[in-house]
């Protein structure tokens, strides 16, 4: 059987940091952002890969097609709590002025999340406040994938 997993999380949350990290350890991950800009152009090449996947475990990340998962997939959402990631923002976004004008909406976009989160309007199985390694991270999700009916925060 193959286990599909699907990472969303807010702009610069590490989603890729985390799918560098999967790949480091052998796993089959899929950068969705790699795939171009357009949300649209994401999806089509998710529902394409989907189709010819033999792996036992795929995880794929991407900031805005966490919505468009299949039912299938464990939905993750990487959301650290909210200083650790307006701090990480911040730093990640000093000297590029295009990420800089993304940070000016971090706070709502977060914002955003917890409350889709929160009310239902976005299910996840897992969510998960990604504030240790990346390997750590890592090894959080891949523990709590055997209880995600339970939906915990690690």
């Amino acid at each position: 059987e193959i286990y599909m997993i699907g990472i969303e999380g807010i702009i610069g949350v590490g989603k890729s940091t985390l799918i560098d990290e999967a790949k480091k350890e052998g796993i089959n991950a899929i950068d969705m952002e790699e795939f171009g800009p357009e949300k649209e152009d994401r999806v089509k090449k998710l529902n394409e890969l989907i189709v010819g996947l033999n792996d036992e475990l795929v995880i794929f990340g991407g900031a805005d097609i966490g919505g468009s998962f299949p039912e299938d997939f464990k939905k993750i959402l990487l959301l650290p709590k909210k200083d650790v990631y307006m701090s990480r923002f911040k730093e990640r976004d000093s000297g590029n002025s295009e990420k800089a004008e993304q940070s000016q909406k971090g706070e709502e976009i977060y914002d955003w999340f917890v409350e889709a989160e929160n009310s239902g309007e976005r299910h996840y199985d897992l969510v998960v406040e990604n504030e240790g390694s990346p390997k750590e991270t890592l090894e959080n999700i891949l523990k709590a994938l055997s209880s995600v009916d339970e939906k915990p925060r690690t």
